[in-house]
């Protein structure tokens, strides 16, 4: 006959075996959920970081948007309301007769319409020793008239001018205003 205790033992180990694999069903059934939960959470914080971080440069990107908008106001606020084109000939023969450079040729073009501004295109020609044809440039470009020099070209001139100087000056002027 089989010893009580065995069959004991082995009922034992039977019980205890049935009582870990359904302790481990039921904590792998508890488990999985909480995994899952676990990685949504993680997911749901990067995603949290990166609206945060997105948000961040908005908001910066709107701060250089307004700082833009205020510099376009500064600068159309500095733009003439006309061409006054007879004043800055005027003051462009002064210049020249302060710097010692002739001008020769001064040729309007048509005024351009552009996106924030009007432009009056020009074609300018100097003579004059170069010091004196350099300082009428810098001269230009430190006056309170808003210009751009497009293309310049100096050439030697002749014994009584060194230099020769062709520029494509260009005016800048408000728009006209509508209504």
């Amino acid at each position: 006959m089989t010893d009580p205790r065995k069959i004991d033992i082995v009922g034992r180990w039977v019980a205890i075996a049935l009582i870990v694999g359904f302790v481990g069903l039921l904590s792998n059934q508890a488990i999985r959920p909480l995994l899952s939960s676990h990685r949504d959470l993680v997911a749901f914080k990067e995603a949290v970081a990166i609206l945060a971080s997105a948000d961040n440069s908005i908001e910066r990107l709107n701060t250089q948007i307004e700082l833009m908008q205020q510099k376009v106001a500064e600068s159309e606020a500095q733009l003439p309301q006309d061409l006054d084109l007879d004043a800055f000939l005027e003051q462009l023969g002064e210049l020249a007769r302060e710097t010692g450079v002739h001008i020769e040729k001064f040729t309007p073009y048509e005024v351009a319409d552009q996106r924030l501004c009007r432009e009056l295109p020009l074609d300018v020609r100097l003579a004059g020793s170069f010091p004196a044809i350099y300082n009428f440039l810098n001269h230009l470009e430190q006056g309170d008239r808003l210009s751009r020099i497009e293309r310049l070209s100096v050439a030697r001139g002749d014994a009584q001018n060194g230099c020769r100087a062709r520029m494509e000056l260009v005016l800048f002027f408000a728009k006209e205003q509508s209504g």
